[in-house]
């Protein structure tokens, strides 16, 4: 379940901040990368919708769940998962930050 986690900051770095960081920013307890509380919403979000598709799929492989009741829609995801939790965090934490600036 990592690869949301990488979509984020995949996104953050290249589509978002085009690759230009501020290093100084960077160890500022107020500067541009300070998020609320210490935490980026958006970053949380996008980490829960990218996660979220794959715990149903994932609860009916292991067997909490039956396999009939998830359905085989969410089933064939859990398969894909590395590759949807990527894809669905990285378009959210586009859609989420890139409407803010």
């Amino acid at each position: 379940m990592i690869l949301p986690i990488e979509g984020i900051l995949i996104c953050d770095y290249f589509v978002v901040r085009h690759t230009r960081l501020q290093l100084i920013d960077l160890y500022k307890t107020q500067g541009q990368y300070t998020y609320h509380n210490g935490f980026n919403p958006s970053a949380i979000i996008a980490l829960l919708l990218g996660v979220a598709l794959s715990v149903p799929g994932f609860l009916g492989t292991v067997k909490i769940i039956e396999h009939a009741s998830v359905g085989s829609f969410l089933m064939n995801i859990y398969s894909y998962a590395w590759f949807v939790g990527f894809i669905v965090a990285f378009v959210v934490y586009a859609a989420l930050t890139i409407k803010k600036k």
